[in-house]
């Protein structure tokens, strides 16, 4: 016990120090929207397809793909509202005639339930289409983001939309086969601008993670926001969120030796964030895997059997895997013909353990909500 004292003494002391370099918490949270974002090329295409239509009325739409990190959420969400005031101050265009309405496809999967949360109502109100397209073209200019549309399970409210109104529809999506899902009707009713989101390059992840470190921290060095941005773009697929978090895990010393500890401490970070962002029905999935290798058809029927309470249909139970894959938490492998897809955990069991025991939803043994 004596040699672990001083031990414990120096992490705290380590640790301590490392808080007080903090200066802004919020700098390092993954959803934080920050007053200023790397301008990025494809962030051009954004400005002037925006413009147009607050320009003529005319809808271009948008199909925006890219891999995790890649910023197109951040910069959808910055750059919007940062037009639309910036038009109105040039006095290009009124004042108060433009809305943006935000939905999260995960959460509101179906065109219905995306109707009910622009309209505030209820699904089952036979009136609910007609009281949100209403709300939808109240202004001259509307925007609909749908984010995560990976999740969609039909695309009814795509096709509608750009049928019957001049709403600017904006996807946001994981999957760059997303508008190939589409139906023939729907894809030629939305003819959107496509636009891919390449995952960042050293170059541009040290601009990103300088102005973060500028804004959030007191202490830090050049030289380990390079190094830090150079694996992030070699070694973790330029995923801007892990290196953003890496800084806040550097502490106060800035040694360039200690990069590599605290991308590891990022990316567990980032993948326990990501964990607990999941819904109950998707984690009791996750918590399906007993081994490195499972068949989606073997999976479905032991949760059917086991959990009836999460029982569901074959599609809902795929559209599940497809999400928990876009999070990069299984691989999944399609079978050739009738066979069945190879699933492959890629996040350890103790983790999607204590992201069940957070959201009391027991281990997953149990796999029942607790009273």
């Amino acid at each position: 016990m004596q040699g672990l004292e001083p031990y414990l003494g120096d992490k705290a002391i380590l640790s301590v120090r490392g808080g007080r370099n903090i200066k802004r918490p919020e700098m390092f949270d993954i959803n934080y929207l920050p007053e200023e974002i790397y301008f990025r090329e494809e962030s051009e295409r954004i400005v002037g397809a925006v413009g147009f239509y607050l320009g003529s009325g005319i809808p271009s739409n948008l199909a925006i793909y890219g891999p995790r990190g890649s910023g197109k959420t951040t910069t959808i969400r910055y750059l919007l509202p940062r037009i639309i005031q910036t038009l109105e101050e040039e006095g290009e265009i009124e004042k108060d005639l433009t809305r943006i309405f935000y939905i999260r496809c995960r959460d509101a999967p179906t065109t219905y339930k995306i109707y009910a949360t622009i309209a505030e109502g209820k699904v089952g109100d036979p009136d609910l289409a007609k009281k949100a397209i209403e709300k939808l073209t109240e202004k001259k200019y509307t925007f609909l983001v749908l984010d995560e549309a990976d999740y969609l399970r039909d695309y009814d409210i795509i096709f509608t939309l750009t049928r019957e109104t001049k709403v600017f529809i904006i996807t946001i999506a994981q999957n760059i086969q997303f508008f190939s899902w589409l139906d023939q009707a729907t894809q030629s009713s939305f003819s959107p601008i496509q636009i891919y989101f390449r995952p960042y390059i050293k170059e541009e992840l040290f601009q990103i993670l300088k102005q973060r470190a500028e804004k959030g921290l007191y202490h830090y060095t050049m030289s380990a926001i390079e190094k830090i941005a150079e694996k992030v773009a070699n070694e973790y697929f330029g995923d801007a969120r892990i290196g953003i978090r890496a800084l806040m895990y550097m502490g106060d010393q800035w040694l360039d030796e200690y990069v590599p500890e605290a991308l590891r401490k990022a990316k567990l970070s980032v993948l326990e964030d990501t964990l607990r962002g999941l819904s109950p029905k998707e984690l009791i999935v996750l918590s399906l895997f007993n081994k490195e290798e499972e068949t989606s058809t073997g999976l479905l029927k032991r949760l059917n059997e086991k959990y009836p309470q999460f029982r569901m249909t074959k599609s809902t139970f795929l559209d599940i895997l497809n999400y928990l894959q876009a999070q990069g938490l299984v691989l999944l492998i399609k079978g050739r013909g009738r066979a069945p897809t190879v699933c492959i955990p890629l996040v350890d069991k103790s983790l999607v353990n204590i992201a069940l025991e957070e959201r009391k939803l027991g281990y997953a043994g149990e796999g029942v909500e607790r009273k």
